[in-house]
């Protein structure tokens, strides 16, 4: 049954809304009430197919996200009648294709095409003047964006591709996936964002296999770094980076570089991260532009501010022997509310690190940490845990054999933990 809210307030027709959201819906319903809705959300049903030409003069939000593997396909004549649309939102659904038509919806503010096997951004996006969020994360079939789609989009303040299977050139005639001029047309690359798009702030992109030269120049490049929030880097082939311009990262993924010696931070530049995931890094120490070089990814933790950070995983990082370096705290002279060591860290994923010794000496009190996983750290003798800490802790997930030869600094401490322990 569809849920139907009248507003009387803005003019005098009101605001009417369509929810039919989590209902394992199979086809839209109520089409003729379309034509009066103002926003509609068909968000996390079972919809196979849409209507072909639905008329919407008054529409402008949309919501389809989040059905399942069946929504497949888009129908040529959909958009074609929703000259009010601004938010669009297709994201978690199996479409493959925008139709042309994409491009008749002149007053859209916000696209969603987040985790969708979408393979190419049709050039017709160039239509969306007013856009000014895209969102293209995890789409792990994308291979084209052309630039003649996206550098029309002036007012663009959000651009996410993190996690996506585009893979961006530095500059020059820059490819898609294949490294080749696309067939519609030379295909976007950063030098377009670094030159043009003056009001994007947010960037979020993924790196691979980009080449040295290019590499430098993207990490010096003071524009894209001051706009970069999401950023991942695989198969890096320096043996040095420096992040150190990049002040405002939420999300951090470093992984698959052999070569990679050295990673450079600021002390005060993580202030905003939310997620830090470094894999596979075999060689790596962290470096911070004081001159100190550590084996610890956090030192001197209580110069630190780390307010955001939600995840925490290292993963076949060999050189890394300590996750935090603190001096000594008494958890009982910390007040709970206004801790600065973690406080909304919600899991830690240890895997693969054969000379971890220790995440922290001392008891944290981690208010937030739901999950822990340490897996083939042979040398972790010891969790950062106190009876009065990670109060919130639901799973601990490990091997039986490292469980059972933890040290504890009380049996009341261990008592406490063991029922969250799942064996691996």
């Amino acid at each position: 049954m569809a849920l139907w809210i009248t507003s009387g307030e803005g003019d005098e027709r009101g605001n009417v809304f369509l929810v039919n959201s989590g209902e394992k819906l199979r086809h839209v319903s109520t089409l003729e009430r379309w034509t009066e809705a103002r926003r509609i959300s068909l968000m996390r049903n079972e919809i196979r197919l849409l209507p072909e030409e639905p008329r919407c003069p008054n529409l402008q939000t949309l919501l389809l996200n989040h059905n399942g593997h069946l929504l497949e396909e888009i129908p040529g004549g959909f958009f074609q009648f929703m000259p009010s649309l601004r938010v669009l939102d297709l994201s978690w659904t199996v479409i493959r294709v925008l139709p042309p038509e994409i491009g008749s919806l002149v007053e859209l503010r916000y696209l969603d095409l987040s985790l969708t096997p979408l393979e190419s951004l049709p050039m017709e996006v160039r239509n969306l003047t007013k856009l000014r969020q895209l969102r293209l994360e995890y789409t792990s079939f994308l291979k084209s964006i052309p630039r003649e789609a996206v550098s029309s989009l002036e007012r663009l303040q959000s651009l996410n591709i993190y996690g996506s299977n585009y893979e961006f050139r530095a500059g020059g005639e820059g490819g898609g996936s294949d490294g080749v001029i696309d067939h519609e047309g030379r295909q976007l690359c950063l030098k377009d964002l670094e030159d043009g798009m003056w009001n994007l702030t947010e960037l979020g992109i993924s790196i691979t296999w980009m080449t040295h030269e290019d590499l430098k120049a993207v990490l010096n490049s003071q524009r894209l770094s001051a706009s970069i929030r999401f950023l991942q880097l695989q198969q890096v082939r320096l043996s040095s980076v420096d992040l150190g311009f990049m002040k405002a990262l939420r999300i951090l993924e470093i992984s698959d570089s052999t070569d990679l010696e050295e990673l450079v931070f600021n002390t005060n530049q993580l202030s905003e991260l939310e997620e830090l995931e470094l894999g596979e890094l075999p060689r790596a120490t962290i470096s911070w532009k004081d001159g100190y070089t550590t084996a610890a990814i956090f030192k001197n933790l209580q110069k630190l501010q780390l307010p955001c950070i939600e995840m925490l995983g290292l993963t076949g990082c060999s050189r890394i022997e300590e996750v935090i370096v603190v001096e000594e705290v008494t958890v009982d002279n910390v007040d709970y509310q206004n801790d600065s060591f973690f406080p909304k860290l919600k899991r830690i994923w240890l895997e693969d690190l054969p000379n971890l010794r220790s995440i922290c000496r001392h008891p944290l009190l981690l208010p937030s940490l739901e999950e822990v996983a340490v897996i083939n750290c042979p040398e972790l003798k010891k969790l950062p845990f106190g009876f009065s800490t990670a109060k919130n802790i639901q799973e601990i997930y490990a091997e039986q054999e490292w469980w059972n030869g933890l040290e504890w600094e009380h049996e009341d401490v261990r008592s406490k933990f063991t029922p969250y322990f799942r064996p691996r």
